[in-house]
């Protein structure tokens, strides 16, 4: 593996740890959810 690889699947790990532990998170609906995650997605497909 790559160093470019392995630091874009760390920062997507820090992106997913981040949104489980924001207290915002909890009071989303699941259509605000599947937006967030949706995003994070894209920006990741894009950089890959």
């Amino acid at each position: 593996m790559n160093i470019q690889k392995f630091t874009k699947v760390g920062v997507t790990i820090a992106l997913v740890a981040a949104m489980a532990g924001c207290s915002s998170w909890d009071s989303m609906s699941s259509r605000q959810k599947s937006t967030t995650a949706g995003a994070g997605l894209g920006v990741w497909r894009v950089q890959w």
